[in-house]
């Protein structure tokens, strides 16, 4: 769904590299039409979207997720008895 949104905007908007990677995940959420809509208008790609801001929420947890799962596959090698909580504790495997 994603590849196809971002090859639909691309061949419609011109948009490259982040950019259209953000009109992808807004399209996702308000639609393509939508995303081209605001884009004429002059707006941002998540000007349709819920909240205003689609696009960066996904791609700010996106990161916030790859940041933190680097840690997670560090601290189970050097702890595989651990276990992350939500809480960003940790608790012995049983």
């Amino acid at each position: 769904m994603l590849a196809t949104a971002v090859e639909f905007l691309r061949d419609r908007s011109g948009l490259t590299s982040n950019r259209l990677l953000r009109a992808a995940v807004a399209a996702y959420n308000s639609g393509a039409g939508n995303v081209l809509r605001a884009l004429a208008a002059g707006l941002d790609v998540d000007y349709y979207t819920a909240g205003r801001n689609y696009s960066s929420d996904v791609l700010d947890r996106a990161g916030w997720f790859h940041a933190h799962e680097a840690m997670a596959v560090g601290a189970a090698t050097l702890a595989p008895d651990v276990v992350a909580t939500t809480e960003g504790e940790g608790i012995l495997r049983s």
